[in-house]
C-alpha cells in the first residue's frame, strides 16, 4: 500500500522531522512521507550499507558459527561441541595470515578483501541455545549503536 501511496522513494516532512528531531522512531505514518522522485534522490546508491555477515556449518554434532561485522573490523566465532574444549588457534593471527596469503597471489584485488587486524572473540559451549542467546546479544547490540542501514 505505501510503494503505490507514495513510490518506492520517500522522505520524512521537513516540518514533522522538525517535530521529531531527539526523538528514537523507527516507524512512521504514512501521512509523515513524502514522494520523491528518482531524479531528486538515488535509490540504493553504492556504498550506503555497511554488512554484517552470518556463518554456520555442521557435522553430527559439532557445530561451527561466525559472526563477523567488518565495519567494526570484529569478529565473533562459536564452536559447539559435546566436550567444552578450546583449542582455537589465535583468530586474529589467522586471519591477518590468511589474508596475506590470499593478496600475494596475482590475480587478487586488495579492494574486495576486508581491511587486516580484525580483532576476534571465540566461544567454546556445548548449549546450542547460549550460542543463539550470544548472538541475538552481538546483533541487538549493534542495533543499539544505530550505525545505520546494515545488510
Amino acid at each position: 500500500r505505501a510503494v503505490c501511496d507514495i513510490g518506492c522513494i520517500a522522505m520524512v516532512g521537513k516540518d514533522k522531522a522538525k517535530q521529531l528531531q531527539g526523538q528514537d522512531v523507527d516507524t512512521f505514518d504514512l501521512d509523515w512521507l513524502q514522494f520523491k522522485t528518482m531524479a531528486s534522490y538515488h535509490y540504493l546508491e553504492p556504498g550506503s550499507f555497511k554488512y554484517i555477515y552470518l556463518y554456520q556449518h555442521k557435522t553430527a554434532a559439532k557445530q561451527m558459527w561466525g559472526v563477523f561485522i567488518p565495519g567494526q573490523k570484529k569478529g565473533f566465532v562459536f564452536v559447539v561441541d559435546t566436550v567444552a574444549s578450546n583449542q582455537m588457534p589465535g583468530m586474529s593471527n589467522l586471519f591477518n595470515a590468511e589474508r596475506s596469503n590470499h593478496l600475494l597471489k596475482p590475480d587478487r584485488v586488495s579492494c574486495v578483501v576486508p581491511e587486516a587486524d580484525h580483532t576476534f572473540e571465540t566461544f567454546t559451549e556445548t548449549d546450542i541455545r547460549k550460542v543463539y542467546k550470544t548472538i541475538g546479544k552481538i546483533l541487538s547490540t549493534y542495533l543499539q549503536e544505530k550505525r545505520g542501514p546494515t545488510v
